[in-house]
């Protein structure tokens, strides 16, 4: 579970997107597995469908993450030069997730290199 924030640019105030839900999916992109983190809205109700309150594709180079697990906050920049902020409530959550886009990036990190 997260609290999720966005910000139009670094200059900006962060502006809250809501409380959410980490996911991945998986799909085929034309030079591998295209892995897509969403942070997916926590409805009051489990019959309405749920909105995608932020997403990045990965692996890209063009991403950057930061990650300060003191704080249990993810950040990294989306497409237009935007930001999100990922504010987890448990932080051994913060920590997975982490883990999971470092992997997923060195992957194609070793992929670039061959």
């Amino acid at each position: 579970q997260v609290e999720a924030f966005k910000r139009p640019s670094s200059s900006a105030p962060w502006a809250s997107l809501g409380p959410g839900t980490v996911m991945w999916l998986q799909d085929d992109g034309p030079t591998g597995p295209i892995h897509r983190l969403l942070v997916m809205e926590r409805g009051a109700s489990t019959d309405a469908p749920a909105l995608e309150l932020a997403s990045v594709a990965l692996p890209s180079p063009s991403v950057a993450f930061s990650f300060a697990e003191d704080d249990g906050l993810l950040s990294f920049g989306v497409e237009g030069g935007a930001e999100v902020a990922l504010v987890f409530v448990a932080d051994d959550g913060a920590v997975h997730v982490w883990q999971d886009v470092q992997a997923v990036q060195e992957r194609e990190h070793c992929h670039q290199q061959r």
